[in-house]
């Protein structure tokens, strides 16, 4: 709605006049933020009588704008529609007028303020002597800013040319960074100030007014310094929230006007983990330089709906109210989505009068410069800087936030809502329902009174206390430690080597704000250097590197390691990493299990080390994994665990093994795909690898049967429109299991014989198409190489069962022979080293063919011992192209450089089947 546009006018000037006379002795400029926020409060109130009157045929005219119009300038006008919210609605009418009253309180407490210090803000230069203006409240313009919190709020106050901002909040946060500024100037390249001047008086404070000026081009790099200097004090202070709304960009460099989460805690205690590691990796990560807010989250605008961050954000996606058929009395709000922009915070400058805004990702050295700055004052003055903490253990006040502000919005919106008048209850238990699990009911109590004052609940803790209270000083939550001593702990125990950690993560938040493609580098497919014994180094550089990034826990004896993933919008994650074969622990430990006969005494006495740590972690956490499936569940850690036997000192029962593996079969999901990535090929595949498991897999053999569909041309499963050439997720795959199960299941070997059609339907001049780039691809997941295994499996089978027609079997080897032109095409310089969808995966893919004998090809063995030296050697001198570009590890099997360890493992030691590659027997 524009504010021109003045809905319910006679409504609105009906209640000021009944309940707030006084409105027409102010300012044209404070009466219309009155009224403004009296029509705002009422909007839904009227909307919903307007409708109803309308609906009931109530209201006088012929169209909906003549009934629009008796509604507003008869019934409104003569107090009718007044008088009946009062009988109606009596709380809603309550409550608005009790939350104008406290902004008529607020404005007028902050006017006598700013006429009682006028002559001191002068003096002290946080605004110019304004003679020809009266001090007096007819010239003094108040905005509050966002919601009044413990009966006020943030507010600019502007008299005359001059801006001046009131915050009535806890002003010692603001002195604690000004003494670490002190302490820290003579040390520094740049000056620290962060803060605004800010002027103490006795429950409140005056702020210097700032705002977004542009910063010469020579300036840019100190502006990112300064940056890294913000984000060391945000970090070592816990400031949270430093959001692009609390950062203004200025000439001198980043301003931060909001300081009220110093010592930033979380009110509830962190989720208990089955293992101690990953309790202390999850902490690391959510305590990291993560939190401040100040750093981008990569594709945010996906995940949360806009890139909210202090050092690169300013497009947010939300859901807003919009007013439909203004002015009639089918009058509507609609939710629609609205894209908004802010760049205050962001840095510019002027070139040929146009604004240059500049790119924080080319300046992340500098910013990692300042950082560290920083950071190493904070070691270097340990005991000074605690000093300083405990001169405020006292005075610094923490804000404490247990919901969502948004949520809060949106209560505080249905106890305006006629819908819910008298119903009060049931928002209450709906917030009650939401933190069941915590003893909340001072909490809820207190939530629930400054609610019904519409003002959004605000609770805060002394620095050194871990009592939590609202604005009368009741207590309502206890903490399981203070703000101050979690702070002084970090302090104390940050070092060079979380630095470096700290430093690292600071590179990868802001390069990986670009597309995940963007970071794979682009020099492999030119570097041709075949020569050398390197694959034998690479596998010890590869172990050393899994070794050192190793975290173990002396409390439980866990391991698991910080990997870098793809989410699920593209985006790159640093995790620690789950159970599965596919991109967990379990196929981490299957590498280090395959690389053990190539490795030195002492690698191994390491190795098996490591290994334990593993299989401690996989049984704490088994019964935490909700997928069943071999690759990407259950089956798989079963299958570790039983491999794990075979090394390790330590075993696993064979018999909890075998009765885990039932209990997967007997969980297996009513809708379960078709696939060997989970599905069911999966399941028949792999239970091949435990003994007692022929009926379970008839019986899925059949309920793979009867999953089929059928177009004139082949057999397929699952989604047509998306069905590419696919070991893992397609036709190439499910092929194998239901060869499998053909010499069991008569109909089996029908159903295949059609479903062996579609390769030869998508074939094309290079490879199979590929529906995702409309190309073609050689990877193991999807194109040319899984068509290789799928082949190559199949005609070994059939060596034995002898099902596969003269045709099939000459079919079979020429679409080989297609797949192996493909990889050899496309498949190996691709600039990734992983199994999935990278090199390794295609040479042990080609090195399992050529040992397979299925067909001669003399020419590939020393190709393939060629390609690997050759993958190795740039391995060595450049990196493994697991990491997609950032200083981080992917370290999974499928995806990471534990595949490149597993795939040159078994080249080395000349093994023949597809291991890993298949679900099957090996």
């Amino acid at each position: 709605m524009h504010k021109e546009d003045k809905l319910f006018e006679e409504f609105i000037q009906s209640y000021l006049r009944r309940y707030f006379p006084n409105v027409v002795l102010m300012s044209s400029s404070d009466k219309k933020i009155i009224e403004e926020t009296a029509r705002s409060l009422f909007l839904n109130t009227l909307i919903f009588l307007i409708n109803e009157k309308s609906s009931s045929m109530q209201l006088i005219g012929s169209t909906p704008e003549d009934r629009y119009t008796y509604f507003d300038t008869y019934l409104c006008k003569k107090n009718l529609i007044l008088d009946e919210v009062e009988q109606r609605f009596p709380e809603i009418i309550k409550r608005i007028s009790k939350y104008l009253d406290k902004y008529f309180h607020v404005k007028k407490y902050i006017t006598s303020c700013f006429i009682r210090d006028y002559e001191e803000l002068v003096a002290n230069n946080f605004i110019a002597n304004t003679e020809e203006l009266e001090v007096s409240d007819r010239n003094i313009n108040i905005k509050i800013f966002g919601d009044i919190h413990n009966g006020s709020g943030v507010s600019l106050i502007t008299f005359g040319n001059e801006k001046i901002i009131y915050k009535q909040k806890n002003v010692y946060p603001n002195k604690l960074i000004q003494d670490i500024e002190t302490l820290f100037r003579t040390k520094l390249q740049y000056d620290l100030d962060i803060i605004p001047k800010f002027l103490k008086k006795d429950a409140y404070y005056w702020e210097k007014y700032v705002s977004n000026k542009p910063i010469s081009e020579d300036f840019i790099r100190t502006y990112y310094i300064k940056i890294g200097y913000l984000l060391s004090l945000a970090y070592m202070l816990n400031i949270s929230d430093l959001h692009f709304e609390n950062i203004i960009s200025t000439s001198d460099g980043p301003m931060l006007v909001d300081v009220e989460t110093i010592l930033s805690i979380l009110p509830y205690p962190n989720e208990k983990e089955n293992t101690q590691i990953t309790q202390i990796l999850n902490d690391k990560e959510k305590n990291s330089v993560i939190s401040t807010g100040l750093l981008p989250i990569a594709h945010s605008s996906k995940i949360f709906g806009g890139d909210t961050s202090g050092i690169m954000g300013g497009k947010f996606i939300r859901e807003i109210k919009n007013i439909k058929n203004q002015f009639r009395d089918d009058i509507c709000i609609r939710r629609e989505v609205e894209t908004t922009y802010q760049k205050k915070h962001l840095p510019y400058y002027l070139h040929n009068n146009k604004e240059l805004y500049v790119d924080a990702s080319k300046y992340y050295h500098e910013i990692i410069e300042g950082f560290s700055e920083i950071s190493k004052l904070f070691i270097e003055n340990k005991q000074q800087i605690i000093k300083l903490l405990d001169k405020y253990k006292n005075t610094i006040l923490t804000r404490i936030l247990f919901r969502n502000t948004k949520d809060y919005s949106l209560v505080r919106s249905l106890l305006l809502s006629p819908a819910y008048s008298g119903k009060e209850h049931l928002i209450f238990n709906k917030m009650r329902e939401k933190l069941s699990n915590f003893p909340i009911d001072k909490l809820l109590l207190s939530e629930k009174k400054q609610l019904l004052n519409l003002d959004i609940p605000y609770f805060e803790v002394c620095a050194d206390s871990i009592n939590v209270t609202n604005k009368e000083m009741e207590i309502v939550w206890t903490l399981d430690n203070s703000p101050i001593n979690i702070v002084k702990q970090k302090i104390i125990e940050f070092n060079e080597e979380e630095l470096n950690f700290q430093s690292q993560l600071i590179e990868f938040s802001i390069t990986c704000m670009n597309d995940v493609k963007k970071h794979q580098q682009g020099d492999y497919r030119k570097y041709k250097i075949c020569s050398g014994n390197s694959v034998a180094d690479g596998i010890t550089q590869l172990f050393d590197i899994i070794e050192s990034n190793e975290v173990y826990s002396n409390c439980d004896n866990t391991s698991n390691w910080l990997s870098v993933s793809v989410g699920d919008y593209d985006n790159l994650e640093l995790k620690p990493m789950k159970y599965s074969i596919y991109n967990g622990l379990s196929g981490l430990a299957l590498s280090l299990y395959e690389t053990y006969p190539l490795l030195d005494k002492k690698r191994q006495y390491r190795l098996k080390s490591m290994l334990s740590g593993i299989q401690t972690t996989l049984l704490k956490e088994y019964s935490s994994i909700s997928d069943n499936s071999f690759y990407l569940g259950k089956l798989g850690v079963l299958y570790t665990l039983k491999k794990l036997n075979e090394l390790l000192d330590t075993q696993v029962s064979d018999r909890w093994i075998n009765s885990e593996v039932e209990n997967c079969y007997r969980n297996i999901p009513f809708n379960i795909r078709n696939d060997i990535m989970g599905g069911l090929s999966d399941y028949i595949l792999s239970l091949q690898r435990f003994e007692g498991s022929k009926q379970k897999i008839v019986c899925l053999g059949q309920q793979l049967i009867n999953n089929v569909q059928s177009t004139n041309q082949f057999n397929y499963w699952d989604n047509l429109l998306t069905n590419n050439v696919s070991f893992a997720h397609g036709n190439a795959g499910i092929e194998v299991a239901l060869y499998s199960v053909s010499n069991t299941i008569l109909e089996a070997k029908v159903v295949l014989d059609d479903a062996l059609k579609f390769e030869k339907f998508n074939q094309q001049n290079f490879g199979w198409y590929d529906y995702r780039n409309h190309s073609h691809s050689a990877n193991w997941c999807h194109g040319s190489t899984g068509v290789l295994i799928s082949r190559t499996l199949l005609l070994k089978m059939n060596e034995k069962l002898k099902l596969l027609t003269l045709g099939q079997v000459s079919m079979m080897k020429e679409e080989i022979n297609h797949a192996i032109l493909d990889v050899l095409d496309v498949g190996l310089d691709i600039e990734n080293f992983s199994i999935c969808h990278g090199v390794s995966g295609n040479l042990l893919a080609l090195h399992c063919f050529e040992r397979s004998n299925v067909i001669s090809n003399s020419r590939m063995r020393e190709m393939i011992r060629k390609e690997f030296i050759r993958m190795h050697n740039y391995g060595l001198r450049y990196g493994w192209l697991c990491g997609y570009g950032t200083n981080f590890e992917s370290f999974g099997l499928f995806t990471g450089i534990a595949g490149v360890l597993y795939a040159s493992a078994r080249y080395i030691q000349n093994k023949s089947n597809f291991g890993i590659l298949t679900p099957s027997i090996d």
